[in-house]
């Protein structure tokens, strides 16, 4: 079951989340081989998408288990109102774990 993690992103303004999966006794899960996809809707809308790959806004750290979202403000720029996400892993075989999720509130800035 993924674990619930509600969120403030404001807008313009560099994010940074950094998450280490572990299984229920505490140990570190060895990412390696896997992907990540990270987004965020409005209903049906989506209004962002994260990915691993070769310009990745999600990075993983096979070993460690860590896993990091950076957005820029230029990607967080384009956040004008509130959402919902959730954030998945898929590993080399194809199974397909949705780690964390939850709702996102956009913080509008006033100076751009």
């Amino acid at each position: 079951m993924a674990g619930v993690y509600n969120m403030e992103v404001e807008q313009g303004s560099t994010f940074y989340l950094k998450l280490t999966w572990k299984d229920s006794l505490g140990v570190v899960i060895n990412l390696t081989g896997y992907t990540a996809q990270w987004q965020i809707r409005v209903g049906s809308l989506l209004l962002n998408l994260l990915s691993t790959g070769p310009s990745p806004a999600i990075i993983i750290t096979p070993s460690t288990g860590v896993i990091e979202l950076n957005l820029t403000p230029v990607q967080t720029e384009t956040f004008t109102r509130n959402g919902e996400y959730d954030l998945k892993v898929t590993s080399l075989l194809g199974t397909t774990t949705r780690l964390i999720e939850g709702s996102i509130l956009t913080s509008l800035e006033v100076t751009s």
